[in-house]
């Protein structure tokens, strides 16, 4: 893919004389929510060829979508029926060969979409679902694995889930959520983070981030900070981050949280950045921080990108007991009972082995769970589907799949150890709406590579 989804060769990216997978996503893209984010972080580190996501319409974007882009279906409301016929018809154009969901399962209505599922199947094109959190046994979930190839989960607990909700053992594999590790970020020291980010208050800096809801515990924040000033020692609160739209108690929980620093007369002591803040900016934060507290109360198994992200950016986390958090085990610093907020905090800071153990732990988790570990796992899951190449999908009598060395939609760098390089520069969706330049661009390509010639188009 282009501009944001051509990233340096992944390491894992393998001279197999093979043509790449076809790969498409159904998933959430350009939208403030956690699995487009997901989405945007794991796609570019496939080795495969990703020809196309198919992405919801009738939502808030937040980018202008890229060309490979198409908007084809809708979450199901109580006021709407879909019959999938968009997006059934987009999926047949991209001619692929793994069809992967990233989306919860009650986004979709059945049986409408098992049986779009269904008859994809049938074409020959393996499914992949991809199932960030469960919560709970419904008709959804069954419906959905019933139907699909592989069920990707986050961890060993929702595996179990997942097979509760129906789905067979051997189907069910655990990849944990990527970690983005931010390199960029370890040659800078915290004092020059901080002047960048206009943070310039005396002494620890202590921060939360993500949309402000009331699962957060995000008054952790100004608890740890009132016991260390309690203590004598000098320590300012940082808490980023917006209420949700759609959720009047997030916006209730966020001015509770701003009139209680007022009334208890904290102002100097926390500061709200209530804006949208970027990914990139997010990591400046976490980076410049001494702790990051995550209390959440939450009661149920699911993924925490936020958390990852603050171990890619080397931050200290103290974080609660709820499900979403214990996958992390010694990387953070988890607070009980017996380690409530401000006493975390106060050991931490005060017993710097402590807290080097943990941010050593944090980074061989980064390590083992970064993105391109992660994309090479689940590039083996897909390749896993296929015995050989002769079951790949072939579209109907008369085609013949000719080898394509890349297209505009790979994600890798031409291959060395040619004696010349050719770039061949064709319409951007040469791939997606085939014809008569599709056939000349894959067999002059084919051509070239036969002849020891490094191709990209």
């Amino acid at each position: 893919m282009t501009g944001m989804l051509r990233p340096q060769q992944p390491p894992h990216a393998r001279d197999t004389g093979v043509t790449p997978l076809r790969v498409g996503f159904i998933t959430p893209w350009n939208q403030a929510c956690g699995l487009a984010t997901y989405a945007k972080f794991f796609i570019p580190h496939l080795a495969c060829d990703v020809v196309a996501v198919f992405a919801e319409d009738n939502c808030e974007v937040v980018d202008h979508d890229e060309w490979f882009v198409t908007r084809c279906w809708s979450r199901v409301t109580r006021e709407s029926l879909h019959d999938y016929a968009r997006l059934d018809a987009e999926i047949r154009k991209a001619r692929l060969d793994v069809l992967h969901i990233n989306c919860h399962s009650t986004f979709f209505e059945q049986p409408s979409f098992s049986e779009l599922l269904s008859r994809l199947r049938g074409t020959g094109i393996k499914i992949v679902a991809h199932v960030h959190q469960l919560f709970t046994k419904i008709p959804q979930h069954g419906a959905l694995f019933a139907i699909v190839d592989r069920v990707l989960v986050h961890s060993r607990e929702v595996r179990l889930e997942a097979i509760a909700n129906g789905a067979r053992p051997e189907m069910v594999i655990v990849v944990p959520h990527g970690v983005q590790i931010r390199e960029d970020l370890t040659g800078q020291s915290r004092e020059s983070l901080r002047a960048k980010l206009g943070i310039n208050h005396r002494g620890h800096v202590l921060t939360s981030f993500g949309f402000i809801q009331p699962h957060k515990g995000v008054e952790a924040v100004i608890e740890a900070v009132s016991h260390l000033r309690a203590q004598a020692i000098a320590a300012h609160g940082i808490i980023i981050g917006e209420a949700r739209d759609d959720q009047q108690a997030s916006a209730t929980y966020l001015q509770a949280l701003k009139d209680f620093v007022a009334d208890h007369k904290l102002d100097a002591s926390i500061t709200f950045v209530s804006r949208y803040v970027s990914d990139a900016e997010v990591g400046e934060y976490l980076a410049a921080s001494d702790l990051v507290i995550m209390n959440y109360r939450s009661d149920y198994f699911e993924a925490s990108g936020a958390c990852s992200l603050a171990l890619g950016a080397g931050a200290v986390v103290m974080s609660s007991l709820a499900p979403p958090m214990m996958a992390f085990g010694d990387a953070v610093w988890h607070m009980t009972g017996g380690y409530p907020p401000g006493l975390s905090a106060e050991i931490l800071l005060r017993n710097s082995r402590l807290c080097e153990q943990i941010r050593r732990n944090a980074r061989v988790y980064a390590e083992d769970n970064a993105w391109p570990r992660v994309a090479r796992r689940i590039q083996d899951i897909y390749e896993g589907l296929f015995a050989s190449l002769a079951d790949r999908p072939t579209y109907g009598a008369g085609v013949v799949e000719v080898p394509v060395e890349s297209s505009s939609t790979d994600l890798t760098r031409p291959k060395s150890g040619g004696s010349m390089r050719v770039l061949m520069w064709n319409r951007p969706n040469t791939f997606l709406e085939r014809g008569g330049d599709t056939v000349v661009v894959e067999r002059l390509s084919q051509g070239l590579k036969e002849r020891g010639i490094d191709v990209t188009v």
